[in-house]
């Protein structure tokens, strides 16, 4: 026998960020996003967390990749331990591709500055894996690669010729630099294998133009 209910009702409270590539969405099948109920106030709380992808978690936090891109909402419920239930969504959650992000959004208008006369240019991305070509030097003779994503910024590209290429990446946040231009998407990678082994290179994408 639970008893009669005492003291205010449950209040959910669900909290939610992104913990990949710093990024202000998500990269689908792949970034891993952290829900959070813990901070819900109640007696004996039992919780129900939505993803918005028909996925869900009956912990107090979780986390989550989603699959499909698109904009979701997540809905937390919690049940006290005398049946009194409350629930609070999140909406605006957003899950897109790392290729959409450069290709579709204009970052390479104006080819985009680099250290070393690199061009990288990604079009394919299957959840961790991507693939592209890149122009070593500038107008140089093109070569496909092939790549991973891992962990929370950590990218490896393996290119035709067998040159790896590893760092991180960085993308969502604006990066300011030269005359009132601003790059939203940055890259850092030392390159392996081939007569530039041991090398670093430097990427930052135009995004806005003033």
């Amino acid at each position: 026998m639970v008893g009669e209910p005492t003291g205010p009702p449950p209040d959910a409270v669900l909290n939610h960020r992104y913990i990949a590539f710093g990024a202000l969405f998500a990269i689908r099948g792949f970034s891993p996003m952290r829900f959070d109920g813990s901070g819900s106030r109640g007696e004996g709380l039992s919780y129900f967390i939505e993803f918005g992808d028909g996925q869900v978690s009956t912990e107090p936090v979780a986390i989550h990749p989603i699959e499909e891109g698109g904009s979701y909402t997540a809905r937390l419920t919690v049940v006290d331990r005398f049946g009194r239930a409350d629930s609070e969504t999140r909406g605006g959650i957003l899950v897109d591709s790392l290729v959409d992000q450069i290709v579709g959004n204009d970052f390479w208008q104006g080819t985009g500055w680099l250290s070393t006369s690199c061009t990288p240019q990604f079009d394919t991305q299957r959840g961790a894996n991507v693939g592209g070509e890149m122009r070593c030097p500038l107008y140089g003779p093109m070569q496909r690669f092939s790549g991973t994503l891992s962990g929370e910024r950590d990218i490896r590209l393996a290119t035709d010729s067998g040159e790896v290429l590893t760092g991180t990446v960085e993308m969502g946040r604006y990066l300011h630099y030269n005359a009132g231009k601003s790059g939203a998407w940055r890259m850092e990678l030392v390159r392996t294998g081939g007569p530039n082994s041991g090398q670093t290179m430097s990427f930052v994408w135009r995004c806005c133009y003033t």
